[in-house]
């Protein structure tokens, strides 16, 4: 277990229509994400712990990916969460995955029905956990958050700007990952 401290600083690209900090699916939505609960029992909000956490796992989904086109960045938004209270994660990355009895399947692999056993399993237990803290599947290097629905008192906006606001942070994000923005 992990516990987040308050005023820690998570990261969200979303849907400019969507709600900044969005509990999925929504009602009636069946489950599409990897933690997602299998029977419906809760709902999860995803987030990076970073802002390239965020981007990677929203651009760089398809392998390979060369040119992101400013439409795509405009259709979306960075929010940034603050963590109002101290949030306690279940570690799915490193020694925490043999202590969840996971392997990194789980939290990487194609098998989302497994994926979501865990996270209910997880969820189901007395503990009570707030939520997962795993691999970014596509920057292992960075670190995300599915935080269960009965922790939404636990975070909230403090920010939200256009993608294409932060044009150094752009430039990094495009050397970091070999990418190009098109027009």
């Amino acid at each position: 277990m992990e516990r987040i401290a308050a005023d820690t600083i998570w990261w969200r690209i979303h849907w400019r229509e969507d709600a900044p900090v969005f509990f999925g699916p929504g009602p009636g939505g069946s489950p599409r994400h990897r933690f997602d609960a299998p029977r419906g029992g809760y709902h999860i909000a995803y987030l990076g712990t970073t802002r390239e956490a965020s981007f990677a796992e929203v651009f760089l989904r398809d392998p390979g990916v060369e040119y992101i086109t400013m439409r795509q960045l405009r259709s979306r938004r960075l929010t940034r969460v603050r963590v109002r209270r101290p949030v306690a994660l279940v570690v799915l990355h490193g020694p925490g995955l043999a202590r969840a009895g996971v392997t990194a399947v789980a939290t990487t692999g194609d098998d989302y029905p497994r994926s979501r056993e865990a996270a209910d399993g997880i969820w189901a237990r007395p503990d009570c956990f707030d939520g997962l803290i795993y691999r970014s599947r596509h920057d292992d290097g960075e670190l995300s958050v599915a935080l269960f629905d009965r922790a939404s008192d636990a975070v909230e906006v403090v920010g939200s700007a256009d993608l294409d606001d932060d044009r150094q942070w752009l430039a990094s994000v495009a050397q970091r990952y070999g990418v190009d923005f098109a027009p």
